[in-house]
């Protein structure tokens, strides 16, 4: 009696588990796609800062302040490129006036101040993806000796 009781909250547990799992996989997978454009495709460049103003975020919860950065720079083509970054309120702007950017070329919005990645956010999307992958063997390999026992009777 217990171990069918035992099994039925392993087995909600397992599923809540993979369900979890693949909303936190669905919501990291964009930030992984944008890591990875930028790990493949970016250029960097100097850009000229024309501009840095802190920025608050009032919600229930905190009153966290970032700095949004604005820089313009020009791609090799010639085309000028004016764009935001947000950075956290710690950030320092360099006295020079001048800053790296990675950007992707051709894409409006798609520049960062380099080295402001979010690599650590693909953390989770790999975790994940193994977590699901493992359990669909799983399932894939319980249903295979079902149906061979199924073909046996």
């Amino acid at each position: 009696m217990f171990d069918s009781i035992s099994s039925y909250y392993k087995l909600r547990f397992q599923v809540w588990l993979v369900v979890m799992c693949a909303v936190v996989l669905i919501f990291s997978a964009y930030t992984t796609y944008v890591e990875t454009r930028y790990l493949v495709f970016a250029k960097t460049v100097s850009a000229t800062l024309v501009g840095v103003e802190e920025v608050r975020s009032t919600s229930r919860r905190s009153n966290e302040v970032t700095l949004r950065v604005k820089y313009t720079f020009s791609e090799p083509d010639g085309t000028k490129r004016n764009e935001a970054d947000r950075m956290s309120s710690d950030w320092t702007a360099p006295s020079a006036g001048v800053v790296d950017v990675q950007y992707i070329p051709g894409k409006k919005e798609w520049s960062r101040i380099a080295g402001n990645d979010r690599l650590w956010l693909t953390l989770p999307f790999i975790i994940c993806s193994t977590i699901v992958i493992v359990f669909l063997v799983r399932f894939y390999r319980e249903f295979q000796e079902h149906e061979r026992r199924k073909a046996t009777r």
